[in-house]
């Protein structure tokens, strides 16, 4: 399943063994790719500068979802992709978020 949010959990993502490929997306890709995504962004003001619904639902991937993620860094919209893989050991979900929350918040 697809998924548009506007925050990043850890509470997200599944638990055991699995990978997360996390590409960097201009606005053409973004929409290209998101079209059919359901709507989970608690941000207002994402919402609307987006064009999608305003949703707090907590949001649980499991292998195969997409999160599609857009944040607002200095006054500019940031679009991401997280796709979420199988893998055959088990990552730790810290250091895979830790490393992506270093990228967003750089």
């Amino acid at each position: 399943m697809k998924f548009i949010a506007s925050n990043l959990s850890i509470n997200m993502f599944p638990k055991g063994n699995f990978q997360l490929i996390f590409d960097e997306l201009n606005k053409e890709e973004f929409y290209a790719m998101s079209y059919d995504a359901y709507s989970c962004i608690g941000h207002k003001d994402i919402a609307e500068l987006t064009n999608c619904a305003y949703n707090k639902e907590a949001v649980k991937l499991r292998i195969g979802d997409i999160l599609f993620l857009v944040t607002i860094k200095n006054n500019k919209l940031n679009y991401y992709c997280i796709r979420v893989m199988e893998s055959e050991h088990e990552i730790t979900r810290n250091e895979e978020l830790d490393d992506m929350e270093e990228y967003l918040w750089q």
